[in-house]
């Protein structure tokens, strides 16, 4: 079973570094990306720190991936 859990938690750190580098290619679009949510949730009082919050999100996801991957080793 601890294979398995290794294996997924392998996996899962190297998805979230993948997809937080992919992001990170972009952050600008990902922010206008965020205020399209923004708008439809009733959200737009954020729209003036979607780019904050986008780069603290790729920032995250990528320590995030990172944190998977060390914990095991």
């Amino acid at each position: 079973m601890k294979i398995i859990v290794n294996i997924a938690r392998i996996i899962v750190g190297v998805l979230f570094i993948f997809s937080g580098l992919v992001k990170a290619n972009d952050p600008i679009g990902l922010s206008y990306k965020m205020q399209e949510f923004f708008l439809v949730w009733g959200m737009s009082a954020l729209d003036g720190i979607a780019l904050t919050l986008s780069v603290l999100m790729i920032a995250f996801e990528i320590i995030a991936g990172a944190a998977l991957l060390l914990v095991g080793a």
